[in-house]
């Protein structure tokens, strides 16, 4: 995740982000943080899209798509977006943890989870 990111997270009170630069960089290179801040982009990406309209929810591959690209894209938040390969690459990946940590962290059904 870029620092950009991270202030933008922060900033719209999906995160509590150190203001020291330092720290910021910390929790970025953390060993236990990444599932907080994946999620909280994600959360972020949902949040926006339905604002404008689009429900991202079951549609992992565009979410993972945003996920590589920041929040919207080149295009801005619009009626069809569509997912690249590497967001059908995310989804796949993500599908498969689901599948391996089945009563481990709760079930989705193979469904993406809001967060």
């Amino acid at each position: 995740m870029k620092s950009g990111t991270l202030a933008r997270l922060g900033a719209e009170g999906y995160l509590k982000v150190p203001a020291d630069a330092r720290q910021g960089r910390q929790l970025l290179l953390s060993d236990t943080e990444p599932p907080l801040l994946v999620a909280a982009c994600l959360r972020s990406t949902l949040d926006h899209w339905q604002r404008g309209g689009v429900d991202l929810l079951k549609r992992p591959a565009v979410l993972g798509t945003l996920y590589s690209l920041d929040l919207t894209g080149k295009r801005g938040v619009h009626a069809d977006p569509q997912p690249s390969a590497r967001g059908k690459a995310i989804a796949t990946h993500a599908e498969r943890l689901s599948r391996l940590s089945q009563g481990v962290f709760g079930s989705s059904g193979g469904q993406l989870l809001a967060v």
